[in-house]
């Protein structure tokens, strides 16, 4: 009953009209004791959701030539990713008859399922997919190696999962990226593994 009751909260920020990257951060803070119960999917499409939100604004902001913190927005970026994930993974209900068994679509023989928020999250993240590998830069200018490797590694995952909309030139040159900030890391193994 807490959990829903934090959820509405978050969700009258979110409805809100002036929706600054402080109202986000904000809801965020809010929202945080909800994450402890990891099985609702709700909980987790509204961390995403706020964790893009906040990126967004801060884009906003930064195309106007206001200063931003480009380490917040990349962990942001890699937060929202990771909380759109885990609701994809509890978004997925397969579908059942009155004796509790799944329901066979009889066109593809696969068990019937049914989705909430699944279409608006892969949309919401393929539609940030370039900002991956901006925010992997960076982050690799400001010596965060840890979150630049996780930028870029999202960055390919989408590629490979969602958009296929970048050449494998692109895809290799991130990879090198990688590898780059492995080896500034002073990881040479994992970077040698990229570099290849």
């Amino acid at each position: 009953m807490g959990q829903h009751r934090v959820l509405g909260e978050v969700k009258k920020k979110l409805n809100s009209l002036s929706l600054t990257a402080d109202t986000y951060k904000g809801a965020l803070t809010t929202l945080k004791p909800a994450l402890s119960h990891e099985e609702v999917a709700e909980t987790w499409y509204l961390q995403g959701k706020l964790q893009y939100g906040y990126y967004d604004r801060c884009m906003d902001a930064k195309s106007v030539g206001k200063k931003v913190d480009v380490k917040a927005m990349g962990h942001a970026l890699i937060d929202g990713y990771a909380g759109f994930c885990k609701a994809l993974s509890l978004d997925t209900i397969v579908e059942v008859d009155k004796k509790g068994n799944a329901k066979i679509d009889k066109k593809t023989g696969a068990p019937k399922f049914k989705t909430k928020y699944s279409s608006e999250i892969t949309s919401k993240i393929a539609s940030h997919h370039s900002d991956y590998n901006t925010a992997g830069g960076d982050l690799d200018n400001n010596k965060d190696w840890d979150g630049a490797f996780d930028a870029w590694e999202i960055f390919c995952t989408i590629n490979d999962n969602i958009t296929h909309a970048m050449a494998d030139t692109v895809i290799g040159q991130v990879r090198f990226y990688q590898a780059l900030a492995m080896w500034k890391k002073g990881e040479n193994k994992s970077s040698v593994e990229y570099f290849a």
